[in-house]
Order: C-alpha cells, then sequence, then structure tokens
C-alpha cells in the first residue's frame, strides 16, 4: 500500500515484483481489498495451530 485516500476509504496500491520494479499500481476501494497473513513454510510446519481460513470478500 502506498497511500490512503478519501479519509481511509480508498488506498493506492502498488504491486512490484521480486526486484523492486512496480509493474502496477492501482486505486481501489476498501471493499476490493484483502488482508493477507503470511506465515514461513518452517514456522507453519513446527506449529500445533491451525492456521486461520481466509474467506474472500470477492463473490
Amino acid at each position: 500500500m502506498v497511500e490512503t485516500l478519501a479519509d481511509g476509504t480508498a488506498f493506492e496500491v502498488e504491486f512490484s515484483d521480486r526486484n523492486g520494479r512496480t509493474y502496477e499500481s492501482l486505486g481501489l476501494r476498501s471493499e476490493q481489498i484483502m488482508v493477507l497473513h503470511f506465515e514461513s513454510a518452517a514456522i507453519a510446519s513446527n506449529s500445533t495451530q491451525q492456521s486461520p481460513k481466509v474467506r474472500s470478500p470477492f463473490p
């Protein structure tokens, strides 16, 4: 996320490759964004708890 706009109801989101080069920059409304959480495979394999399931807000 690059910038918060419209009092937190819209955001400028930048997508970049592994080298940090931007390949897309979009303006999105908050209902178009899904928050994801990263957990490395090493940590996940050592965890005794199940990761929560992520539901998409998109139909």
